[in-house]
């Protein structure tokens, strides 16, 4: 009787062992392929070796630049190199770009100190006849209304220390008002242009009064903002036409 239930008990262990390992196959069915699994190390090396976009010159641009050139794949604004004594050799476009063209080098450019300089004397110097002065003339009677509305924006940005993000959205409520505002310029770099067209203005301004000036006091004080910023403030107090006067 012993001997029928160990031989029982053995034959019901054989049927219900787990079945031996079967010989898994090398190729994994498609249902075991995670659909998270990250990118293959040859679709990472092909986006590795994937070319960036080169920005090509365009010349829709010298409409609205006339000053600007693209010669051998360089471009460079010819009134800069035609005045080497007066324009800035470390600008860019003085140097000459040969890598991306962008719009925004030609924006920040347009309003900058030595490029306005030299603007002025090839406008001197061809005395209202040459063809770049006339397309230039043109230019600066259809946008001045324009672009005065914008300067003022720029200014109220940097006054109300808001970010340059701003800016556009302000240019966008101001034509909501009725108020005409070019199609350029509208971003954070025209802002930035703007501010930096306006900051050498009040440099020079401020440079001509203190050398006029026989005395003047400076100040220094820091503090921080809200962003945990360190700020510093200079102060120049001096005396222009009787009475005093205070920048910052």
């Amino acid at each position: 009787m012993l001997k029928r239930v160990l031989r029982k008990s053995q034959s019901v262990s054989r049927t219900m062992a787990p079945p031996s390992h079967e010989k898994v196959s090398a190729k994994r069915p498609y249902s075991d392929i995670s659909p998270m699994a990250g990118p293959s190390k040859k679709a990472k090396s092909d986006i590795a070796l994937t070319p960036k976009r080169k920005r090509t010159f365009i010349e829709t641009w010298k409409t609205q630049f006339p000053w600007v050139r693209c010669v051998d794949d360089i471009m460079f604004c010819e009134v800069c190199r035609e005045y080497p004594s007066i324009a800035d050799h470390n600008s860019k476009l003085y140097e000459g770009v040969t890598g991306s063209k962008r719009i925004e080098t030609l924006q920040l450019h347009e309003f900058s100190k030595y490029h306005l300089l030299c603007i002025q004397r090839k406008e001197v110097t061809e005395k209202g006849t040459g063809p770049m002065f006339v397309a230039l003339k043109k230019q600066a009677e259809n946008m001045d209304d324009q672009l005065k509305p914008m300067f003022n924006t720029a200014f109220y940005v940097v006054k109300q220390k808001l970010p340059f993000r701003s800016f556009e959205g302000l240019i966008e409520l101001q034509e909501k008002n009725g108020i005409k505002m070019p199609t350029q310029y509208r971003n954070d770099k025209g802002c930035k242009a703007f501010v930096q067209a306006i900051a050498e203005v009040e440099k020079d301004r401020v440079s001509e009064d203190l050398k006029a000036s026989r005395f003047f006091a400076l100040m220094g004080a820091g503090s921080t903002d809200i962003s945990v910023t360190e700020q510093e403030n200079v102060y120049v107090r001096y005396v222009k036409d009787g009475l005093p006067a205070t920048v910052h």
